[in-house]
Formats: C-alpha cells, sequence, structure tokens
C-alpha cells in the first residue's frame, strides 16, 4: 500500500516516523528521571575505613601504593578536607592528602563526586581509599544506548523506504538500458510510486514514436532502393550497344551502385527475420567452406559449440562483411570463435594496413569510410561495419576495433550465450 503512494507522501510518512521515534526517546529518557546526583560520602566513614572501626566509604576500598602521581587523574587537591581527616585519624596533616573532584569546603563533614584519600603509611607507600559514584555513569551508559538504538532503527527506516522509492526507478532505467533497436518495448509498469509509472508509460510512448519514426523511415529506404533497381537494369540493357570499353566502365559503375543499394536496403530491413536457437560456430564453419570453394580461403579455428537465440540470416551477413572487409584490405582473413559459460566472442584479424587514424566508433556508422586504403575505388559501401554493427546491437551484443600491435586490424564480436546452454567442446 505505501509503496504505491505518491514519493512526496512516502518521504513524509518516513520523516514523521522518524520524528515519533526520537520524540518516544526523548520522552522515555525524560520518564526515566533526571541525570542522579551523587550521593553525599561522609568524612567519618572515610575515617572508618581507614582505622577499620566500620563501614567503609560507600563503593571504597583501601588500597596501597608507591606514588600518588598515577592514581590522582583529573581530580584536585583539597587541603580543607585533609586538614579534616588528619585531625579525626590523629595524624600529622603532611601525611594525609585529600583530593576531591570538585574544589569545594565540605559542610557538616561530607562531601559528593569523585574522591581519592591517601594516608602515608611510614614505610614510604601510601594507603589510598578512591570514592564516586557510578549512577551518574550508568545513566550516560543507558541514554547514549538509547540514541543509538533511535538512529539505527531511525536509519534502518530510512533505508528500507529509499529501496521502496529507488527499486522502481532502478528497473525502469535497466529496462532502458537493455532495450535493443527494433525490438518491442516490454517493460509493465512497475509496482511503486505513480510518478515512476507515469514516467514508465511516458517512456514507452517516447520509445514507440521513436521506433514507428525508424520505421517509416527504413521503409522509405527500402521502397527507394528496390525501385532504383528497376531503371538500372534498364540502362544495363541499353549499355549493349555503347562500346566495349565504355560499356566495362559503365558496367563497374553500375554493380557499385547495386552493391550500394544492396547494403542499404540490409540495414534498412535489419534483423526482422524469425528469431531461433542456432550454432554459431557451425554457422561461421559453412561461410567459411563457402569461401574456400569460391577460392578466397580463410583460416578457422574454434575451441567450442555456442548456442544463442538469433536471426541466422542477420548473423551470417555479419561474419560475411567482416571477412568481406577483412579479405579486401587485409589480403587474408582469421577467424576465430571461443568463449565461455557466459559468452562467445568472434575474432577476425587480417595482415593488412589495419584501421586509418581515425576513432574507431566512426567505422560503426553509415557510410563512413578511412582515408587510405578504405576507400570506394576498393569496393567499399560505407556501410558493411553499420551493417556489423546492427545486428550486434539487435542481438545484444559487443563489437570492438582495433589495429594489431604486430600489424593488421582486429575485429572482436562478443554476444551472450542462450539461457540454459553451456560450452560443448569439441
Amino acid at each position: 500500500m505505501l509503496r504505491r503512494m505518491p514519493i512526496a507522501v512516502q518521504v513524509i510518512v518516513l520523516v514523521g516516523m522518524a520524528i515519533l521515534l526520537i520524540t518516544g526517546a526523548m520522552a522515555a529518557i525524560a520518564i526515566a528521571g533526571p541525570p542522579p546526583r551523587d550521593p553525599l560520602h561522609r568524612i567519618a566513614h572515610m575515617v572508618d575505613a581507614f582505622t577499620g572501626r566500620g563501614p567503609e566509604a560507600p563503593r571504597g576500598r583501601i588500597e596501597k601504593v608507591a606514588t600518588l602521581s598515577k592514581e590522582i587523574g583529573d581530580l584536585k587537591e583539597n587541603p580543607v578536607v585533609a586538614a579534616q581527616l588528619a585531625s579525626r585519624l590523629g595524624a600529622a596533616p603532611e601525611t594525609v592528602r585529600a583530593f576531591t573532584e570538585f574544589p569545594i569546603v565540605p559542610r557538616r563533614g561530607e562531601i559528593f563526586g569523585d574522591f581519592l584519600i591517601a594516608v602515608e603509611s611510614g614505610d614510604g607507600t601510601w594507603r589510598i581509599l578512591r570514592g564516586g559514584d557510578e549512577n551518574l555513569w550508568r545513566w550516560q551508559v543507558i541514554t547514549l544506548g538509547m540514541v543509538a538504538l533511535v538512529a539505527l532503527a531511525a536509519l534502518l527506516l530510512a533505508w528500507l523506504a529509499a529501496r521502496r522509492i529507488v527499486r522502481p526507478i532502478e528497473e525502469l532505467g535497466r529496462a532502458a538500458a537493455e532495450s535493443r533497436v527494433g525490438a518491442p518495448w516490454g517493460f509493465a509498469a512497475p509496482d511503486g510510486p505513480p510518478e515512476v509509472a507515469a514516467a514508465a508509460d511516458a517512456l514507452r510512448e517516447l520509445y514507440q514514436r521513436n521506433r514507428d519514426h525508424a520505421e517509416a523511415r527504413m521503409a522509405m529506404l527500402a521502397a527507394i532502393t528496390h525501385d532504383i533497381g528497376t531503371p538500372l537494369a534498364r540502362i544495363a540493357f541499353r549499355m549493349e550497344r555503347l562500346p566495349e570499353a565504355v560499356q566495362e566502365a559503365a558496367m563497374r559503375d553500375i554493380v557499385t551502385i547495386r552493391s550500394l543499394l544492396a547494403d542499404s536496403r540490409t540495414l534498412a530491413v535489419g534483423a526482422s527475420g524469425e528469431r531461433k536457437l542456432l550454432d554459431l560456430t557451425e554457422l561461421c564453419a559453412s561461410i567459411v567452406v563457402r569461401e574456400a570453394e569460391t577460392g578466397r580461403p580463410v583460416e578457422f579455428q574454434a575451441n567450442g559449440t555456442f548456442l544463442l537465440i538469433g536471426n541466422a540470416l542477420a548473423l551470417e551477413r555479419m561474419v560475411q562483411n567482416l571477412l568481406d572487409n577483412a579479405l579486401r584490405y587485409g589480403g587474408n582473413a582469421r577467424l576465430d570463435v571461443a568463449g565461455d559459460n557466459d559468452e562467445v566472442r568472434l575474432e577476425i584479424t587480417d595482415d593488412g594496413p589495419g584501421f586509418p587514424d581515425m576513432p574507431f566508433e566512426q567505422y560503426l556508422k553509415p557510410f563512413a569510410r578511412g582515408e587510405q586504403s578504405r576507400n570506394a575505388r576498393t569496393g567499399g559501401s560505407g556501410l558493411g561495419l553499420a551493417i556489423v554493427a546492427q545486428a550486434v546491437e539487435q542481438h545484444g551484443g559487443t563489437i570492438e576495433l582495433a589495429n594489431r600491435a604486430e600489424g593488421g586490424a582486429l575485429v572482436r564480436v562478443s554476444f551472450p550465450l542462450a539461457d540454459g546452454t553451456r560450452k560443448k567442446s569439441v
């Protein structure tokens, strides 16, 4: 019930409960009474304690020490008390010393507070009597303990309330961070404050509007790339009447345009097909075999079988694009598949010049190319890595680009394995 209240109401309730706790603690301390007063200690009882003719002073006992300097502490010497004790003990004044907590003159033969009485024994040592009151100390301990318990209870209450308020917000933030391009918004309004539910609804509507807008743009791009194909086919047919040298140059341009259109369509459509459980090692192996059949050998190594949920066509296109880049710009390609019980990693390397001096994240954007060997003249459309990045994001993976220290480019792609699957040794 409380967790569904507005955040402001929950905070007010929390503050009110803290005030009640503090007020209750103050009332308990007040009811228990004011701090106890130190009891009065009679000088006559101190005399009895030293002579052994009567009860000792309250909570006091006779000790024997060699020096007084370590025993005095913060007490102050009181010559008036010392003189009264010496007179009653029948001892020389210089053999009796008195130290009290308060430097006051005793009335009616009584003092209060902590004290220390010392009587010289005649052999160079001192017989001392300590006294004081433990009630005040006990009251202080009880009071401090009660204050600490109230503070601990208030902190615990505040922590529990904060967790109740923050948990729905954390769930909303986690859902937003885990959302994928093209995937439906699968986060329902949390069981929490109405402000969080309103924010979740607004975020879902914003996500849906952005998704609809992106789908409309992609649909328009897909339609354009499809419609341009027909005029290109007519142009290619009419070019047969041109001289052979001109015809070959024109056909190369048409092939380039068709490749660009095909990549644009792939980027527009994305991974819109069915997703199912598939073996990524087997998928990579089939691509390597196909490359070898076309005269483009690829070194391949895998240390296990890795299963994930994905779109086979999109993942195949991703691996193919990475191998095409390595073969085109590096002259060779190596594909390694490895992983553990949580994720699978694909590493594609080559021995080429590597990535030119440009931030690696720029290569993952559409139509981005390097300024050296990776340009349009070598066949690159600038969409290959953008298609790869799109497939990786739609499958909940990560991608890293790097230049190897020994030369060449490195692309590392990681995907989470399907739930309930584990690496199987080959």
